[in-house]
């Protein structure tokens, strides 16, 4: 976390799937005025709670 007046910048590492809708919920944790990049860091396993909730997530139903 850096900051320069009344501006903070934090610069972090969080998984893809961690960041869905994270645009909207920043808008209106700060009433719109923040703004966020990502960038490709690095290709790592997610973590086994990430990817039980990815599984399920995309699993088809079973047809009976």
């Amino acid at each position: 976390m850096e900051g320069e007046g009344a501006i903070q910048t934090i610069h972090a590492q969080v998984p893809l799937e961690e960041l869905d809708h994270y645009s909207t919920r920043l808008k209106s944790m700060t009433k719109g005025s923040a703004a966020h990049t990502r960038d490709f860091s690095h290709y790592a396993r997610a973590p086994h709670d990430i990817q039980e909730r990815i599984i399920e997530k995309n699993r088809e139903p079973v047809n009976a």
